[in-house]
């Protein structure tokens, strides 16, 4: 499927900018994320380490749930 819309051309050359601007957002958003995280004298070194870790390893997922529920 992704290779028919790359070869169409202009769509395939759209949806390959809309998907790297995504990539390059979710990845500013994450290290802004681990920045915070880690300049915060808030929170307890296990907690640091833990929302790192979800962070990493559950991308998505992991920041958008420090954005949500971690910051303080």
């Amino acid at each position: 499927m992704i290779l028919e819309l790359i070869s169409m051309g202009y769509l395939g050359f759209i949806f390959s900018t809309i998907g790297s601007i995504f990539s390059l957002i979710w990845f500013l958003l994450t290290i802004y994320g681990l920045y915070t995280l880690w300049t915060s004298p808030s929170t307890a070194m296990i907690g640091k380490i833990g929302w790192t870790l979800v962070m990493l390893f559950a991308p998505y997922i992991g920041v958008a749930a420090y954005y949500i529920f971690g910051r303080s």
